[in-house]
Parts: C-alpha cells; structure tokens; sequence
C-alpha cells in the first residue's frame, strides 16, 4: 500500500477531488457497487466506478455514468502513470503491481473527468488493498464468507478482520447482511474502536412482493415504498439493503433525492450474475458463485426459480478454490455435470475430483469450453437448463462463446 501512496501523492492527490465510497466483503460487493453506480447517476451525480475482475476487457473495470472508459483514454492515462513511474523509479524499490497500477490510473482518470462520486470495489481482502489508500467518504463491508485463506487467512475472524480494515477513525461505515455471526463481531468491534458511525442492513424491515415484469419487488417498511430491483435471487435483497443503508449517509453528504436514486435500481445491470442467455435454441444461466457460500445462494435461487426442470451444470473451478464444497452445496440439483478447463495460470487440476465424488457417474470433463458447451446443448432439451459457473474467469470464456457484449 505505500506504493499506492506514494503514486497517489505524485499524481496530485486525485482522490482528494471527488466523494468515495469504498466496497469489501467476499460475496456481493460487486452487485452493491454496481447498484450503487446506477442509482447515483439515476440522481443526477456524474459517478465513476471502479470494479475487478472484469469478463472481457480491462476497460470494464473503470467506468463513468456507467460507460466503459475508451480505448483512447485507457491508452493515454496508461502512458501517463508510466511515465511518472519511470521518471520517479528511485523512490521505488520494486515497480508497482498491476493492481496497484490500475487503481492509481482509475482514479487519475476521475479526477480527470471531474465525477462528483466514485464507488471503489477492493481487489483482495481490504486492510493491505491498493484501495486503502485512498481517501474514503463511506465504507460498505458486503457479506463475509471463507475465500482465499492463503492470503486472508483460514478463519471466518481473520478474514473479517482483513476486510474490517477498510473502516477508518470516525469514518461513516454500513455492515452488509453479514451470515457469519463471528465475523461479524469482529467488524462491529472494528467500529467501535475505531469510534466510526455506522448503520447495519440487518436493521432495515422489509417484505418481499411477486416479481412485476422480471423485476424483484421488495416493500421497504422504513421509506414505506416499493422497490423494483433488476438483479436476480434473494442474495441481491441482502446487497440492495446495504444500499438503502448507504442512503441514510448519502443523502446528507450528496444531493441526492430518494425517489430517483430508489429508482435507479430497477435499472441496474450486472453481467455474470444470475445471467440468463441463449446459445443455439437452449437457455443458458451464468453465474460468478466460485465458493461454497456463493454456491449456496446459487442453490436457493435454482430451487425457487427452476424447481421440476433438469439442470445441466458446465463448472470451470480454480486450482485454488474449494471444488468440494461448491459441489456439496450444489450437486444434488444436476442431472449432468460437465467439467471444463478454465483459462489462466491456476487450472492445473481442472480435471481433478474430491474424493467424495470421484466415482460420480454424471460428472465428465471436456477440456474444451465450447466443446462441452455444445455437448450440453446435444445433451439437453429446449425445456432443460444450463447452468455455467465456477469462475469469472470460466464464465467470461463462456459469454464469449454466446458472443453477448457488456
């Protein structure tokens, strides 16, 4: 992180020129964000926004009034940032990483384009992220779950202390539906230590109504209004209710009028999350759940919304993620699986079972991704489902194979 400082000091303090909302948490901080952006610039506010990984092209990961940056500008504030690095190389001792890079080019890049509000996704955990660095206006801690114990740590309480850090000395925070009663002691410890004010989702009463043209229709009892949501599955509940909770701070600090942010969220578009598309005549769900607690939302939602239709999962999991306990969470709804080989560096083991389910006589692997697609479309009625998730990195090959653009 002092990298990260050093660039931002060298660049101007960009971060210093717009309001910051910074996201953690290991499932749902990206939907949040995402929610977050359309319903600041359903306001009015000019919004950037900074997210990762991306599907397809680096240029996802930083947007304004929810447009890609161009190609042009990604081009030009690239070459900047290199050429302060290189003409300030002796104030590092190793060149800074990709991470850290893109971070400090974003928001260059916002302070740039003059946004009012910048939403700031965290890459890893939260206490060492390059986001850190920056100077924060409000601190948003998603729903915690066990993910990249290498790094974070093997317990619920380490990694929510990781991802605690991103709460400041008498900073504004709000606590995201938390699943882990442990973890989230730790954040409200984190809290009051640090002396921050602070609202929890939990707090916020609210009935769920039936859909209304695909749109999630959920009664929020406090503002006594109804709320359309354009992302799929309960779990969107719990980050939209961050949301809300955001609102109680937002619109002290910003001009922001409820009616038009509440709105924005009946226009939100987050790809790869509960995506339905279609590839040669079959239904195709996608999804990013790539741990056993995404897996588990991705359960709920498939037994509320697909139960009496065959399932047909095309998984891609990472070396380094818990491919047991997804499947354990998930399983019992396939009829087939087909096991496909991610594209990146961690796949070595892409063919590989636990042994509980080693002698499965559903699961079959093909190396190539659209060649167990198209096995599955063979496989499968126009009635069935196929269901791709795993990895963002699996899901993006997928996508690309459907050929349907951000």
């Amino acid at each position: 992180m002092d990298r990260t400082k050093k660039l931002l000091s060298l660049s101007g303090n960009p971060d210093e020129k717009y309001y910051i909302i910074h996201v953690a948490g290991t499932n749902g901080k990206g939907s949040t964000s995402a929610m977050l952006e359309q319903a600041l610039l359903s306001s009015g506010l000019k919004t950037g926004l900074y997210t990762s990984p991306h599907l397809h092209s680096y240029r996802e990961r930083i947007r304004i009034n929810n447009k890609l940056i161009s190609e042009e500008n990604f081009a030009e504030e690239t070459e900047k940032l290199r050429l302060l690095i290189e003409k300030n190389k002796d104030l590092f001792e190793e060149n800074p990483t990709e991470f850290e890079f893109l971070t400090i080019m974003a928001a260059n890049y916002f302070a740039r384009e003059k946004v009012d509000v910048v939403i700031f996704e965290t890459g890893l955990g939260g206490r060492l992220d390059s986001t850190n660095a920056l100077r924060t206006n409000l601190s948003i801690i998603s729903n915690i779950g066990i993910d990249h114990k290498e790094i974070l740590g093997e317990t619920i309480e380490l990694i929510a202390g990781e991802k605690a850090g991103i709460i400041h000395s008498k900073g504004q925070v709000v606590v995201g539906i938390q699943e882990n009663a442990q973890g989230k002691k730790v954040i409200l410890e984190k809290i009051e230590k640090e002396k921050a004010n602070y609202y929890d989702a939990e707090d916020i009463s609210y009935k769920i109504l039936p859909e209304k043209d695909g749109l999630q229709r959920i009664y929020v009892e406090e503002l006594e209004t109804e709320v359309l949501l354009n992302l799929q599955g309960e779990h969107q509940i719990d980050n939209m209710l961050s949301v809300i909770s955001a609102l109680k701070f937002l619109k002290k600090d910003l001009p922001v009028k409820i009616s038009d942010f509440l709105k924005g969220l009946s226009k939100v578009n987050w790809p790869g999350r509960l995506e339905l598309l279609k590839y040669q005549g079959r239904e195709v769900l996608i999804d990013g759940a790539h741990n056993p607690q995404g897996a588990r939302k991705l359960k709920k939602y498939l037994d509320s919304k697909y139960a009496g239709r065959k399932i047909y999962f095309l998984l891609g999991i990472l070396d380094d993620k818990d491919k047991e306990g997804i499947l354990k969470e998930v399983y019992e709804n396939a009829v087939e699986i087909v096991f496909s080989k991610p594209e990146g560096s961690r796949n070595s083991e892409w063919n590989k079972l636990p042994s509980k389910f080693k002698n499965k006589e559903n699961i079959i692997f093909i190396e190539n991704t659209q060649e167990a697609l198209l096995k599955l479309v063979h496989m499968t009625k126009k009635e069935d489902l196929i269901l791709s998730f795993g990895s963002f990195y699996f899901i993006s090959k997928v996508r690309e194979i459907i050929n349907s653009p951000i």
